[in-house]
């Protein structure tokens, strides 16, 4: 077994945020053709706090 599967991890959600969608073009480097257009989505204003739990060891090596 891996030293991290050993570790518990705990996420605190302080604010949730948005959802914010985004499209995304491009260019092949190559031929200047243009790519397809992609949707992307990015969550905007969210704050959490993070804990990961383990031996003393492992966490001062983290």
């Amino acid at each position: 077994m891996s030293d991290l599967a050993t570790l518990s991890f705990a996420v605190r959600v302080d604010q949730p945020g948005n959802r914010l969608r985004d499209f995304h073009t491009a260019r092949h480097a190559d031929t200047d053709k243009t790519m397809p257009v992609s949707e992307r989505f990015y969550l905007t204003d969210a704050a959490f706090v993070a804990a990961v739990a383990g031996e003393d060891d492992l966490i001062s090596t983290l």
